[in-house]
């Protein structure tokens, strides 16, 4: 999603790993109020050059990093995560971004703006990235799930549930800058 990458002329792959990863923050509502879920995902591709970004993600590749909850939890969220109610990854594989333009100072804080298709919908985004002092990239925006038909997960009676704001960040190692 991020990384505008578009750095000076250079161009080159995203993929996992080292720093490079993308992830996503979903707050919880009602008797879980202050936890979150941190989902990270394992499996995604990208390019990008000096104008231009594109990321696709395989959607099932999930993980669950929550410190809060039980391994038997985590499969738990990640099953409902890839869910008929949330990602759908029968029916909707891949996660994608594609830019539609740069601006700012590239080695300092700028904007990507771009659309995100999510569930088969597309959105347009913007992501605010910013060059970390090691030359990685780092970016983040923020979307409501509802948009690209997600409801947020609710349970007991609506006592426990899920905000419907998501914060995605992508970070690019400086070595594949």
């Amino acid at each position: 999603m991020c990384l505008s990458v578009a750095v000076a002329a250079q161009s080159g792959k995203i993929a996992p790993g080292g720093e490079t990863k993308i992830e996503a923050t979903v707050e919880k509502t009602g008797l879980m109020s202050g936890k979150k879920h941190i989902l990270i995902w394992e499996k995604f591709s990208g390019q990008f050059t000096a104008t231009s970004v594109t990321l696709e993600v395989e959607a099932a590749s999930v993980k669950v990093l929550d410190d809060w909850i039980g391994d038997g939890k985590k499969e738990d969220v990640r099953k409902e995560t890839v869910g008929k109610d949330v990602l759908d990854t029968g029916k909707f594989p891949r996660i994608t971004f594609t830019s539609t333009a740069v601006t700012g100072n590239v080695n300092g804080t700028f904007e990507i703006a771009g659309t995100l298709t999510v569930r088969g919908i597309s959105k347009p985004v913007t992501l605010t990235a910013r060059k970390l002092s090691n030359g990685s990239y780092e970016a983040e925006t923020t979307f409501p799930m509802s948009g690209f038909g997600i409801k947020p997960p609710k349970a007991a009676l609506g006592a426990i549930g899920t905000k419907d704001a998501m914060t995605m960040r992508v970070r690019i190692a400086g070595s594949g800058v």
